[in-house]
């Protein structure tokens, strides 16, 4: 690389690398540079044990009963630590979750399970208090419980039982055959555990065949049972359906004769059983409009001067920012300039210090560092986790407003949240009775005008909900999504009405245009509900001026 390219600059914003888990499951050792918030996110049973292809497995030569015995296991683990109690409990539960998988994967017959309780004992995760009892070491609470303790004891007998083993590790496309097979049993026709018999009930007599098996029998009542009755040959085979108790065939000679109608008939019923209908047409991505070039009418900030990372650091006090490895130096420079020009735009309309945009320098920035090609790459995203904006390339310029809401609807999370709240956007939390009134009527004017019916807004947004894909943080009707819309629309409302445009800030706030069945929906406000909003904007920047100056 060259030597003079402009270098990432603050402290490294880093990130959870999810593909170098993938495959090889989450281990301890990736716990060590997440943060708090990111170990909420992905200290997850399906991230330590990924769930296996079963189907893929089994179709390879894995014993069923074996596979279905391991699936248990992993299903009866909690999916996350949430159970257990102490600062290290993220560790610990990793570090279980592994231990199982390790030694549970390994088995290959239904004999050697057994040795899961043995090794529990043996590494402590168990105490034995008598010949049939154990205790749980509270180290290990909340992940080993009785649903786990259950599952690993469970025999052939036990799985086969489960409603759901006959389709276990089948294809979904062999589904309708194996369901019908199952139902359809062979018995040998010898008189008497498989026998016609009479029972009376008063003067009524009534004829049924009586199938004896193990300690269970089974009562069929043919509406042919005379006919049946008088032609049956004994010491011959026949078919039933366990499912609709009917005789499908009888005087059968051999088992294989038995096994192969069996075979025919559940082929054929396969083949005419309703078929589920076809998927629903995919939901498309609305792309943003890609800006030719970007347009700026405000104060020269930099005196004709390009900005530097130092410049960005010392003005706004952001924790770090990066740059995509193929941006070259003069990309670098010109995103480094735009966004330096939009901040101070964004804190000019807001009437606040630059440095409380990056809400006590905890904020970071990344320009196409951080995002993935393809054609469903966002233009441009916001970060919780590690509480960074990425824009992409020039492709993020006009998307800084929206996502710098995402961002203050993150930071307002733990004032305005009630304790416990598991969301990490104030917006989809439950609501703290010491937030400020202007929090909570801006987040109801959403969605709600004020005789209570839906907004425009609202239900234009549902719209979108149906025909694009998510959007960001969400689906395009969600609180988090709305309000970052909303506040986007805010931005560009206010530098029009002081004569000011930037583009690299907001550029996008009024594309969000769908025609439907003739009628057209906006996904953005407008009318009466963005004079409605934009007042509750104005509320709500300065209470939080306020709280800040408190």
């Amino acid at each position: 690389m060259n030597s003079t390219l402009i270098n990432d600059f603050g402290k490294k914003i880093g990130g959870a690398r999810k593909d170098t888990w993938k495959g090889r499951g989450l281990s301890l050792s990736d716990l060590y540079e997440m943060t708090a918030e990111e170990k909420k996110v992905f200290v997850k049973k399906d991230n330590v044990w990924e769930k296996p292809d079963w189907t893929s497995l089994i179709a390879a030569g894995a014993d069923k009963a074996v596979s279905f015995w391991k699936n248990e296991v992993r299903k009866s683990l909690p999916k996350d630590p949430s159970s257990m109690l102490g600062e290290d409990r993220n560790e610990r539960y990793v570090a279980f979750v592994q231990a199982v998988r390790d030694h549970v994967m390994e088995l290959t017959s239904m004999n050697e399970t057994r040795k899961i309780l043995t090794w529990l004992k043996t590494d402590g995760y168990l105490v034995p208090i008598t010949p049939y009892y154990c205790d749980v070491p509270k180290k290990w609470e909340g992940v080993i419980n009785r649903s786990f303790f259950k599952a690993i004891q469970k025999n052939t007998f036990d799985l086969c039982r489960e409603k759901s083993y006959p389709l276990f590790g089948v294809a979904k496309e062999d589904a309708d055959y194996v369901l019908i097979k199952n139902r359809l049993k062979i018995y040998f026709y010898e008189g008497e555990d498989v026998a016609f018999k009479t029972e009376t009930r008063g003067t009524s007599i009534r004829k049924y065949l009586s199938i004896h098996e193990g300690y269970a029998t089974h009562f069929y009542y043919p509406e042919k049972i005379e006919e049946y009755e008088k032609t049956w040959i004994k010491n011959s085979w026949i078919i039933v359906d366990s499912g609709s108790r009917d005789i499908i065939a009888y005087n059968l000679c051999t088992e294989k004769e038995a096994a192969d109608t069996v075979e025919k008939i559940a082929r054929a019923a396969a083949e005419i059983a309703p078929k589920k209908t076809a998927a629903r047409a995919s939901k498309t991505i609305f792309h943003y409009p890609q800006l030719s070039w970007v347009e700026r009418k405000g104060t020269d900030y930099r005196n004709g001067f390009h900005a530097t990372p130092e410049l960005l650091m010392d003005t706004f006090g952001f924790r770090g920012g990066e740059f995509g490895n193929w941006l070259g130096d003069k990309e670098r420079q010109e995103n480094l300039n735009q966004a330096y020009d939009a901040l101070m735009d964004l804190a000019d309309i807001l009437e606040t210090d630059p440095k409380n945009l990056t809400f006590h320098g905890t904020l970071s920035i990344a320009f196409g560092s951080r995002g993935k090609g393809g054609a469903a790459a966002a233009t441009a995203h916001y970060e919780p986790l590690r509480r960074v904006i990425n824009l992409t390339r020039m492709k993020g310029a006009g998307c800084l407003a929206h996502e710098w809401a995402h961002a203050l609807d993150h930071s307002l999370a733990g004032t305005f949240s009630k304790p416990g709240s598991s969301e990490l956007l104030a917006s989809e939390c439950r609501i703290s009775p010491d937030a400020p009134e202007s929090w909570k009527k801006l987040l109801s004017a959403l969605k709600r005008k004020e005789d209570g019916t839906f907004t425009d807004f609202y239900v234009a947004s549902d719209k979108f909900d149906q025909i694009h894909r998510k959007s960001g943080h969400g689906y395009w009707s969600s609180t988090c999504e709305m309000f970052a819309r909303a506040f986007d629309c805010y931005i560009a409302d206010k530098l029009r009405e002081k004569g000011l445009r930037s583009d690299y800030l907001t550029a996008h706030s009024d594309c969000f245009v769908e025609e439907m069945s003739g009628t057209t929906y906006h996904a953005y406000p407008v009318g009466n509900e963005r004079e409605r909003l934009n007042q509750l904007f104005d509320a709500l920047i300065a209470d939080l001026k306020g709280m800040v100056n408190a």
